[in-house]
Formats: C-alpha cells, sequence, structure tokens
C-alpha cells in the first residue's frame, strides 16, 4: 500500500476541532489522500466505520485522550467491527501524551502506531509502510504476531 498515494480515504478523529483542521489541511497539502474525513466525537467515527455505505478508510488518525471514549476505547470497538469495516492499512494514536502506559498499551495492536503530536506527512508513509497486515485482516494482539 506505501507505493499507493495518495490513499484513498484517512480519517481523523480528535475531540478539538483546530487539530482536526490543522491535519486535514497538512493532509491534503501533502497529497496524501483523495479524500480526509474528520470526526470530533469518536461515537461518530465508530458510527461511520459501522455503517456499510461508507466508504472503506485506509488510515485512522485518532487521539487517545477525548471526552466521550478513550482512543484505547475507539480501537477496542474498531477490533469488533466486521472485518470489511475496519482500517485497512493501519491506526495511528496520534497524541501529546508522553505517558510509558499508554505508549505500552499501544504496543500489543498490530498495526497501530504511536506518535507524538503534530502530525507530518511522513508519519503516515511510514505507518502504511510498515503496517503488517493486509488488506483488511484485523488487529491482532502483539503476542500472536509472531515476533
Amino acid at each position: 500500500m506505501a507505493d499507493a498515494f495518495p490513499l484513498d480515504l484517512i480519517m481523523l478523529v480528535d475531540d478539538d476541532p483546530d487539530e482536526n483542521f490543522v491535519n486535514a489541511r497538512t493532509l491534503r497539502r501533502a497529497e496524501m489522500a483523495h479524500r480526509v474525513i474528520a470526526f470530533e466525537n469518536p461515537l461518530e467515527g465508530i458510527a461511520y466505520l459501522e455503517n456499510p455505505e461508507s466508504a472503506p478508510v485506509d488510515v485512522i488518525v485518532l487521539d487517545i485522550n477525548m471526552p466521550e471514549i478513550s482512543g484505547f476505547e475507539f480501537l477496542e470497538r474498531h477490533n469488533l467491527l466486521p472485518t470489511a469495516r475496519q482500517a485497512r492499512a493501519v491506526i495511528m494514536l496520534l497524541t501529546t501524551s508522553l505517558n510509558p502506559k499508554d505508549m505500552e498499551r499501544a504496543s500489543v495492536y498490530a498495526d497501530t502506531v504511536y506518535q507524538n503530536k503534530p502530525l507530518r506527512p511522513e508519519m503516515i508513509v511510514e505507518a502504511v509502510r510498515t503496517a503488517e497486515k493486509p488488506h483488511g485482516n484485523g488487529t491482532v494482539p502483539t503476542s500472536e504476531r509472531g515476533h
């Protein structure tokens, strides 16, 4: 997929509208995807993914600390979705948190990358290049990946 830029669709999930605006503008200017959609409410992001009429998402850029549900709760709900509705490549946890427990918690998910804000286009490229799951394979705990 790394050679498939621009991607079809990147989803941003962050409760800060300014953060979503800046990240969407950054991704559009870098021509990272044909479409970038943003959700301030993570539950709306999950609803988008659950809707079979919604376009498939290549990358989800996800904040950890949000009031409705955390980024980790979003990940858990994402993983319960039918495989065809999950992100096709990678989920990037993008945060200001330097909490080692957050980093450790993120490490148990395959194809979930932990990055510190601000978002840079090369972060998306690197995340997609290192994604291990083939198209639509679902997220698997690290302990089951054979590493």
